[in-house]
């Protein structure tokens, strides 16, 4: 079974969950784009974690956990990349796929970090207003942290991370 075939059948198996639709909010990051580069580049991650995180939500396995994990990485690390320029994000994230799906990782570790490399970029182009985009991010971290991962406080960390990362990606 292929990976898309496992990940539909996922989908089919708890569709009326709100954590694993609210994952769709990922792309719309691609609206604070700068780039038409940029833009096709958040699209593209933000669909892939909306799969691989919709699918872990439907299912909670250790496969999908990993797919979620990976698209999580994938998606900061092109989002970071494109606040520097679009063809950053575009050529990190390949490797970010890469290194993540291959390297077990603490994501409780590893999201805060991309994070705080993506707010300092923002910081240098943006100054002050990189509060904006680290507000919605700490809200969304401390969501995550408190909620359970099947809960709609979970839907709101979704909505609250890729606002971060919209408003980022506008600031930048």
């Amino acid at each position: 079974m292929t990976v898309l075939e496992r990940t539909i059948e996922a989908y089919t198996k708890d569709a009326g969950d709100d954590v694993v639709w609210s994952n769709w909010v990922y792309p719309l990051a691609t609206l604070g784009a700068q780039s038409l580069t940029a833009a096709v580049t958040v699209a593209l991650t933000g669909a892939a974690l909306a799969l691989a995180s919709g699918a872990y939500h439907a299912v909670y396995s250790d496969y999908t956990q990993r797919l979620d994990t990976t698209a999580m990485m994938g998606y900061l690390s092109s989002v970071t990349g494109c606040l520097v320029a679009g063809w950053v994000g575009l050529a990190l994230a390949p490797v970010a796929y890469a290194f993540y799906w291959l390297v077990e990782t603490d994501s409780q570790i590893h999201v805060p970090a991309w994070a705080a490399l993506a707010l300092s970029v923002v910081a240098v182009k943006a100054q002050w207003w990189a509060l904006v985009p680290a507000v919605l991010f700490v809200g969304a971290g401390a969501l995550q942290l408190r909620a359970r991962t099947d809960s709609w406080l979970h839907s709101i960390w979704h909505i609250l991370g890729s606002a971060a990362a919209g408003t980022a990606l506008f600031l930048s």
